[in-house]
This record gives C-alpha cells, structure tokens and sequence, in this order.
C-alpha cells in the first residue's frame, strides 16, 4: 500500500489516499505529468510544481507538489529563478514541455530531477 509506514507528503485529493515523498518517486499507481512555475500573484510568492496522476480507476485525480519536497534530493542550489527573463527558456511555462533546461536556474535542477528521477520510470 502506498504510504504505508513512511512519513506522509501528500494526500491525494480526491480518495485521500496518503503518500510519501518516495511513493511519488517509485509508485505506479502515481504518473508524474511535468513541471510548471506559478508567478507571484498578489501576496502569493511564485512557486514551482509538480504535477502528477494518482491513476487508480477508483480515483484518476492530478495533484501538485511544491517542486521543494524533493529539495534533499536535488541538492543546493544558488542559481537566480530566471523566469520571465530573457534567459529563460521557458520550459516551466508549459505543463506538456518536458525538455531539458539548458539555463543556470534555481528551477533547472528541480527539471532535471523530473527528467532523470520522476519520469524515466514511465
């Protein structure tokens, strides 16, 4: 059962079903989708995310992480979030665009992350 003993991360929203940090790496019953950055809005800072399936037929929902959770995995970064510079290459612009960054951003681990961890198991 995904969750089970390890420290939950995220409830799905529909069934509720509890997930761990590594359920969202490994589980089948979880498809990751992509990555998408969400501008600052009002008093909201800009956040990134990832977007993910909870593909059960009993459920069939998408929820989001903050891209953060994965954090300790990724490693440090110092890089400048060059969203909505001309630097960027928009690639956290587009949930569907799963392409590599080629920028030095505080995102571009975060997407290579997606790439090599989270979607290489599809």
């Amino acid at each position: 059962m995904p969750g089970g003993h390890k420290k939950c991360v995220k409830d799905c929203p529909l069934c509720r079903e509890r997930f761990s940090r590594s359920d969202l790496i490994r589980s089948p019953a979880i498809a990751p989708i992509g990555m998408l950055h969400s501008p600052s809005f009002r008093d909201e800072p800009a956040k990134t995310f990832y977007f993910f399936n909870h593909v059960p037929r009993t459920c069939g929902t998408t929820f989001t992480t903050h891209v953060q959770l994965f954090a300790e995995l990724v490693g440090p970064t110092t890089a400048p979030l060059l969203h909505g510079t001309a630097e960027c290459e928009d690639h956290c612009s587009r949930l569907e665009d799963l392409g590599a960054c080629n920028q030095e951003c505080a995102n571009a681990p975060y997407r290579r992350f997606l790439i090599e961890r989270l979607l290489r198991r599809r």
